[in-house]
């Protein structure tokens, strides 16, 4: 058999690859990145950052659950330890424990590494250049972070003056160009809940719709709207076992959604996106309902306390919340939001300022802590507001 050998110069290539550059006009590696991926802003999360480099520092600003794993949860974690050099599995075990607790069908359900890939995969899936995604706001800020870099606009539905939605305006702003609507309920950082009446005028759109129902089972009285998936093949409802579950850094997120749905976003996720300790750990937890159950009551227990004790509190607004946080409006002290901030880690607790443009410059955000961490910050609250009197 012959073979065709080719000899070509460094001067030879030298001058293509002079050529080939001088085609594309290109001066830096920057020009090969994709326009919209240089343009959107990256999810910020310095603060988490600085809690891990500062461990003494309270943290109560990410929502994050207060109670550590169950035994259940940290047993079956050391035992998957030893599996390490094996790639996981597909995650069917993890599906079907979902799908009969959700009381849907396996191939209904999606699981994710957290929300965050579900929520990038299902702006890749839907999304192209120009088009649009609906968001009301404010929220959590990672729809619009994961929509610009899929290539998509923004469009921001700010909330009425009492806090609550407008579906009116939620609907007006969907267009011929509108391919995804974000809606969580309980709403972050607002804390309130999405009506189902309203949530069906959405869905009579046709246009796919995310439910993020990341704090459902903190609700006093837990209703996911899944039970729609029946009637409604545009919807998909998330969820995270980051909240109530309290696993955050296993991440493990999951969606149901229609079989057809289902399938397209596992093929755009990447293969082994979820690792195998992430879906043993959210199999035990999700086993282990006795536990999931007291700490459930433990956490609302502390919110309803926490929440009766601010509402008598002069000089600020406390807003009712089904989350595992609470929203506050310093206003009416003349308390801005980083001023808040730094007043409190000034004594070791780290809150967050929610002084957007669709609240206000005196809203902060606490998450629910332990029963010591709330009444240090209310006697530190009281402070705050009672000097600027």
């Amino acid at each position: 058999m012959s073979r065709l050998l080719f000899h070509i110069t460094r001067e030879q290539v030298n001058t293509r690859s002079y050529r080939i550059r001088e085609e594309l006009t290109v001066s830096s590696i920057e020009d090969f990145i994709v326009p919209w991926v240089k343009e959107a802003a990256p999810y910020s999360d310095v603060h988490i950052s600085y809690a891990w480099q500062n461990p003494s520092v309270a943290r109560l600003m990410s929502n994050e659950n207060f109670h550590r794993p169950s035994k259940s949860v940290i047993k079956t974690v050391k035992k998957t330890l030893r599996n390490g050099n094996l790639y996981p599995c597909a995650g069917m075990p993890l599906r079907q424990k979902i799908a009969e607790i959700e009381k849907v069908k396996p191939e209904q359900v999606f699981i994710g590494n957290g929300s965050s890939e579900i929520i990038d995969v299902l702006s890749r899936i839907f999304l192209r250049e120009k088009d649009n995604a609906v968001i009301p706001e404010p929220t959590f800020p990672m729809y619009a972070v994961r929509v610009q870099l899929a290539g998509g606009t923004v469009v921001g539905v700010p909330v009425g003056k009492n806090l609550l939605w407008d579906v009116e305006k939620i609907l007006s702003s969907i267009d011929s160009k509108t391919r995804l609507v974000f809606i969580t309920s309980p709403n972050n950082p607002l804390g309130s809940i999405f009506p189902e009446e309203d949530l069906r005028k959405v869905l009579d759109t046709g246009v796919p719709i995310m439910l993020d129902e990341a704090y459902v089972e903190l609700e006093d009285k837990p209703r996911s709207m899944s039970f729609l998936l029946k009637e409604y093949e545009n919807l998909i409802v998330n969820h995270t076992m980051s909240k109530a579950w309290g696993i955050a850094g296993f991440r493990l997120g999951y969606s149901l959604s229609s079989p057809v749905v289902t399938d397209y976003m596992f093929r755009m996720r990447i293969n082994f996106s979820i690792g195998t300790i992430n879906m043993e750990a959210a199999l035990a937890a999700l086993n282990d309902i006795d536990y999931f159950n007291r700490q459930n009551e433990d956490t609302k227990t502390e919110r309803n306390k926490l929440f009766t004790r601010l509402t008598s509190i002069e000089g600020l607004r406390a807003f009712p919340s089904e989350g595992n946080f609470i929203l506050l409006d310093l206003g009416p002290s003349n308390v801005k939001a980083d001023e808040a901030i730094e007043y409190f880690m000034k004594h070791d607790m780290q809150i967050r300022a929610m002084d957007k443009p669709t609240l206000g410059p005196g809203f902060i955000r606490y998450t629910i802590g332990t029963r010591k961490q709330n009444v240090k910050f209310i006697r530190l609250l009281e402070t705050l507001t009672s000097d600027r009197k």
